[in-house]
């Protein structure tokens, strides 16, 4: 992150702010996006460069996250690891956030920003 870039992730996108990972989710995520960037091309779907270059922000992002855990917390997050939090309840309200940002830019597409 730059110090003229005030969000953490890599795009600027709250729609990754669940997304924390370690080492392994993360070259879980590549491969799968490079799988993905394969079956694109073949299909004639969006062009290989594209997916390469979603994913690769993607990636980008979940990296900044774990950076943004890791300056928080001060410690990486670890699967499977009791510290009293809930994955799934937290799961599910940063899904309720993302519902709340994708209802907002649907109503500014719509001409009726709130």
């Amino acid at each position: 992150m730059t110090p003229a870039n005030p969000s953490p992730y890599a795009g600027g996108s709250p729609a990754s702010e669940a997304a924390v990972g370690d080492h392994q989710t993360r070259e879980l995520y590549r491969e799968n996006c490079e799988l993905r960037r394969r079956l694109a091309a073949m299909e004639g779907q969006a062009p290989a460069s594209q997916a390469a270059e979603v994913c690769t922000a993607v990636a980008a992002d979940i990296e900044a996250r774990r950076q943004l855990g890791l300056r928080i917390f001060g410690k990486p997050l670890v699967l499977g690891q009791e510290d009293g939090r809930d994955p799934l309840r937290e799961a599910y309200e940063e899904a309720l956030d993302l519902v709340v940002y994708l209802r907002w830019e649907l109503s500014r597409r719509e001409g009726k920003s709130s």
